[in-house]
């Protein structure tokens, strides 16, 4: 699995890529890696890509985890959209993780099936960005 992100300060939006299995170490440490850097910004927004990730594999007792992390590390103050592409179990497991993350982050989650519906969401969606 990687889980590679990018910071357009000029834009304030933080994008992340999934691709391969999606496991939660890995998601544990890409987190890490991101609060470290120096061009982060809390009050940025997020989209992260799901959509070409291989596969989900994280279980429940782990999206508890992931969740229990989301309340001690995230400090980000923006929106964070999931593109999960057109699968529909795929789309459901991101609601359910945007759902319970919102529990502890005050709303901030939100899952959509493609990536032109999570820029118009947060606000971003100018034309120019065509990843």
């Amino acid at each position: 699995m990687s889980i590679s992100y990018t910071i357009d300060v000029d834009k304030k939006l933080i994008k992340m890529s999934i691709t391969g299995i999606f496991n939660f170490e890995a998601a544990r440490q890409a987190y890490e890696k991101l609060f470290a850097d120096p061009e982060y910004e809390p009050r940025f927004d997020t989209i992260s890509d799901f959509s070409s990730a291989e596969q989900m594999n994280i279980s429940f007792g782990e999206v508890m985890d992931y969740r229990a992390l989301v309340k001690e590390l995230d400090t980000r103050e923006g929106m964070i959209a999931f593109v999960m592409g057109d699968n529909m179990g795929r789309y459901l497991y991101g609601k359910a993780a945007a759902i319970q993350f919102n529990i502890v982050k005050s709303n901030s989650y939100r899952a959509f099936k493609t990536r032109k519906a999570a820029m118009e969401w947060l606000n971003a969606a100018d034309g120019t960005d065509e990843e």
